[in-house]
């Protein structure tokens, strides 16, 4: 039996230590420079998200994805299903984000809300322009058929009030449109999304808001699917979208997209 000596043992020892150390060096640099990805569900919503005839993307709230990319070292792959499949895809962990998305408590289950709210719009009733009747008040809602885009959320008592007789549709474009041929009565939306959709439809001689202007307002957040929330990556974001608010980039947008300055 040949006997090693030591030195020889502790040479091998100190080359393997270091082939070692080098290969967890290699693997933590890497996990450092690896950027996060994270799936985006959403569908058509101008101004917020408008689909190009190359079957793209673009509006307010790609371009807001963007800055917090360049901010937060996040990339974001936006993915387009319906509204409501969106929402079912995030409580069953299938995607990470969304965007515009309004708080209520049955989605609070499943979605952690990134605050602050990036915008705010207003709860609005639209009917047809030329109609002889109106919307004064809440109670003449009761009257009439409000149209509405499923499993979205407005304002209360109106988002659970089942006395009220609704009409559920994928779309706010298809509501415009059936608003605009008489064939339904009433629909409800949020002015900052509808106005603007009614506006490149060129239809607002067809239409006209009611008289009644709920005391509410509706506040847009991200949300992230609570299978992959954790509060270093909701700080991370919260942290980016305050510095688009400090640097003006959020305003820029508003401007933008609604020639406003909301704050």
């Amino acid at each position: 039996m040949t006997r090693v000596p030591v030195s020889s043992i502790q040479r091998r020892r100190q080359i393997i230590s270091r082939a070692v150390a080098g290969i967890f060096l290699t693997l933590f640099s890497h996990s450092l420079s690896a950027r996060q990805n994270l799936s985006v569900a959403t569908d058509q919503w101008p101004p917020f998200r408008i689909l190009t005839q190359q079957n793209q993307f673009t509006g307010f709230d790609i371009e807001l994805l963007h800055g917090l990319s360049k901010h937060t070292g996040i990339d974001f792959s936006v993915q387009r299903f319906p509204w409501a499949r969106a929402l079912k895809r995030m409580e069953y962990g299938q995607v990470n984000m969304m965007s515009g998305l309004a708080f209520t408590f049955e989605r609070s289950q499943y979605i952690d809300y990134v605050k602050p709210a990036y915008f705010y719009c207003n709860p609005a009733f639209y009917i047809p322009k030329h109609s002889d009747y109106d919307i004064e008040s809440y109670d003449d809602l009761y009257h009439h058929s409000v149209g509405y885009v499923i499993d979205s959320a407005y304002f209360e008592p109106f988002d659970s009030d089942q006395q009220i007789f609704k009409k559920g549709l994928a779309t706010e474009r298809q509501l415009i449109n059936m608003l605009a041929k008489g064939r339904i009565a009433v629909m409800v939306g949020t002015d900052c999304q509808v106005d603007y959709e009614i506006s490149d439809l060129k239809l607002w001689h067809k239409i006209k808001k009611a008289q009644y202007v709920p005391n509410s307002h509706v506040a847009l957040y991200l949300g992230i699917s609570k299978y992959y929330a954790n509060e270093e990556l909701k700080q991370k974001l919260r942290e980016g979208l305050l510095t688009m608010f400090r640097n003006g980039e959020i305003s820029a947008l508003k401007l933008k997209y609604f020639g406003i300055s909301q704050h």
